[in-house]
């Protein structure tokens, strides 16, 4: 959590950043590292909304509601998502307002096939194996990666979904979209933050010693 939440604190866009999760052990902790932060509020799930099966869409619909945040443009950060930066943050929000979108995801492109499995049967999910196209005419497909959403309040309470009606996206790179779901995906942030030296600002922004 403490990468992403850094990214947060360096962009310095945020009138309150609200660090919601299930464990108030945690959360005590890093308010503790936190606490020169005047804009940081620490929310505790509850439990409906910490089980496996919660969706993130609960979670912000009961910070929303609890929090009466009304008609406010909103951003999810996810934790999962640490390589992310204030710079892809400051970024993500000018597309945003430049073009007007109603909400935006940030992805990576790519320029490989995909397929899918159903029944046995696989599917081409993004081209036409049939007139397979040279790779310089594939213009890519978006993939999601998880790291921020931007959203208004009351579309996100409208639609009960945090991507609704005018969609846009900002473009990240590959490499900076891991997401820590595995053992593995940890090992190579371990990598990647010794190697881009992400230490510094993580030891000065949370008061670590």
């Amino acid at each position: 959590m403490i990468y992403s939440l850094n990214a947060c604190i360096e962009s310095k866009i945020f009138k309150e950043i609200i660090v919601a999760s299930d464990s108030k052990k945690y959360l005590e902790i890093i308010e503790e590292r936190l606490k020169h932060n005047k804009n940081i509020i620490f929310f505790k799930r509850n439990k409906k909304n910490s089980q496996d099966s919660s969706s993130s869409e609960n979670v912000i619909l009961e910070i929303i509601k609890e929090k009466k945040i009304a008609k406010n443009t909103c951003a999810l950060i996810q934790a999962t998502s640490p390589l992310v930066s204030a710079r892809d943050i400051i970024n993500a929000f000018k597309k945003y307002e430049t073009y007007k979108y109603d909400s935006l995801f940030s992805s990576y492109k790519t320029k490989k096939f995909l397929w899918s499995k159903k029944n046995k049967k696989l599917s081409s999910l993004n081209y036409n194996f049939k007139r397979r196209p040279m790779r310089q005419k594939n213009f890519g497909s978006y993939i999601e990666n998880g790291a921020i959403y931007i959203f208004k309040s009351n579309n996100i309470e409208k639609y009960k979904n945090r991507l609704h009606r005018k969609i846009g996206t900002y473009c990240m790179s590959e490499d900076k979209s891991l997401e820590i779901d595995t053992k593995d995906d940890l090992n190579k942030l371990k990598i990647l933050v010794n190697k881009n030296r992400l230490k510094t600002k993580i030891v000065k922004n949370f008061n670590i010693k």
